[in-house]
This record gives C-alpha cells, sequence and structure tokens, in this order.
C-alpha cells in the first residue's frame, strides 16, 4: 500500500468516527492540501464506481442509468467514511468539476443525461432538504409527519 493509499484509508476511517471535515488533517500533508486530497479520493470513488458497474453489467442489467445507480449503492454501502467526505465537500470546486466531468463522460457512454446519473451535489442537497424537515420544529404534528409530506407519493 503506498503512503497515498494509506492516507485515504485513514481519512475515510477517521470521517466515520470524527466526521467527514478535513481541513487541518494532518493525512492532507501526503496529498499536497486539500483539493489535492478530494481529486484523490474522487479518484478512488470512481475507480470503485467502475468496478462495481463492470459486476452489475456482468449480472445482464439492461439499464445503463441503473447499473451506475446500483453501483453507486454497492459503493456507498462498502465506503461510507468516502462518501461521507465527498459528499460534506461536494461543494469544493476541484470536486464539483471532477464529479461533473465524471458524469458527462459516463452518461457518453450510456447513452443518458448527466442529471440522470448520481452525483455528491445531488446527495447533499438531499441530505440538507431532510434535515431541514426534520429539525422543523413548526411541522403540525412532528418531524415524521413532516417528512411524509415532503416526499412525493410514489417515491
Amino acid at each position: 500500500m503506498t503512503a497515498r493509499q494509506a492516507a485515504a484509508r485513514a481519512l475515510e476511517q477517521r470521517a466515520l468516527s470524527d466526521g467527514p471535515i478535513l481541513a487541518g488533517l494532518a493525512e492532507l500533508e501526503e496529498f499536497g492540501g486539500l483539493d489535492q486530497a478530494l481529486a484523490y479520493l474522487h479518484g478512488r470513488w470512481v475507480t470503485y464506481v467502475g468496478a462495481a458497474a463492470d459486476a452489475e453489467a456482468e449480472r445482464g442489467s439492461e439499464d445503463p442509468v441503473e447499473v451506475v445507480r446500483q453501483a453507486w449503492r454497492r459503493v456507498m454501502s462498502d465506503h461510507p467514511g468516502l462518501l461521507d467526505i465527498l459528499v460534506r465537500h461536494s461543494d469544493a470546486p476541484v470536486l464539483a468539476e471532477a464529479d461533473a466531468r465524471h458524469r458527462q463522460r459516463v452518461a457518453s457512454g450510456a447513452g443518458c443525461r448527466p442529471d440522470e446519473l448520481p452525483s455528491f451535489q445531488d446527495i447533499a442537497a438531499l441530505l440538507a432538504e431532510l434535515t431541514a424537515v426534520l429539525a422543523d420544529d413548526d411541522a403540525p404534528d412532528g418531524p415524521a409527519v413532516a417528512t411524509r409530506e415532503a416526499v412525493p407519493a410514489g417515491a
């Protein structure tokens, strides 16, 4: 295992125990800073998703968008610390640009629009919306009712 791989693994583990904010962590020195660490971590995500998508496609799924979504679900489950970091930092320009480029390449190959594919910014927005709904003390019957009302029927 290289020093960068070890630092990335340490960041993922730390995200699970201490939270996904990376600023000021010693492991960033291995990458040369936060932006470089985020780019590296995104590259790891892309690699994991690619391998998971290949495995999903080999199982016979015909829908390329569903293949990508299933691959994301698998990587989200297998690498929750990495997911937390990338979602938390999704508004960082280096990460937003890398994610947009990756979505564009995958969409081009899958024959779909990039907005049909998952993104870290979409996940961050959904989490922010859910957090706001759950924190809504003015909800008539509490957060559970407010949450059900915020989710469209059939979702």
